[in-house]
């Protein structure tokens, strides 16, 4: 029972923080390195802002992992890398400009799961992100209910990769784009929200 007027104590606006991370935590790889990610986490799960934490149980985060080539080049982003799943599934969906994969985590135990790998096959910089792009309105679960009754105004997924570094956003991201609306429209705050790395391969 809850006695809120329709608005519990994680309010009508909410951001979940998902940890995800990415190693080795390095900016300079070679061909034929890998790259791993991986989410091992509570299905209560972190709300910003709020110091309880939310229920999270039979939850679908929609993850997508997405990398590209900067500047934006399909040419070279085409076959860059190869994906090696260890746990849960990933699965390409386009290579238009960017390499884009659905993801889907395994829950057992009250945890989430997820690990793959990145297999670099060619040289260039690059930046590889995750993110829930879906619209949460069309998804059914409690947690989006305050109080279980009214439809929460805004429910988000946000990433925090403790490899995320303002130094690799400074002088590999936005130094190598070559799109003025795209320099300007990007900030470190966004980059970090997705769990993003922007790396260099060599041969």
């Amino acid at each position: 029972a809850c006695d809120c007027n329709d608005v519990d104590e994680f309010g009508k606006r909410v951001i979940v923080d998902i940890p995800i991370n990415s190693s080795p935590n390095q900016t300079i790889f070679s061909v034929g390195d890998t790259i791993w990610w991986e989410a091992n986490f509570s299905d209560q799960v972190n709300v910003v802002g709020v110091e309880r934490r939310m229920n999270l149980e039979n939850f679908d985060f929609f993850t997508d992992f997405v990398i590209a080539h900067i500047p934006l080049d399909p040419v070279l982003t085409e076959s860059a890398v190869d994906i090696v799943s260890r746990t849960g599934t990933v699965t390409l969906i386009s290579t238009d400009e960017v390499l884009y994969y659905g993801t889907k985590m395994v829950e057992s135990d009250g945890r989430y799961k997820l690990k793959f790998g990145i297999v670099l096959r060619k040289p260039g910089v690059y930046s590889a992100a995750v993110n829930s792009l879906v619209s949460f309105d069309e998804v059914s679960h409690p947690a989006l209910y305050a109080c279980g009754r009214t439809r929460r105004e805004n429910f988000s997924v946000q990433y925090t990769n403790s490899s995320t570094d303002r130094a690799a956003f400074d002088s590999l991201y936005i130094a190598n784009l070559n799109n003025t609306e795209i320099i300007e429209a990007s900030t470190f705050e966004r980059y970090a929200q997705v769990g993003s790395i922007t790396f260099m391969v060599t041969e």
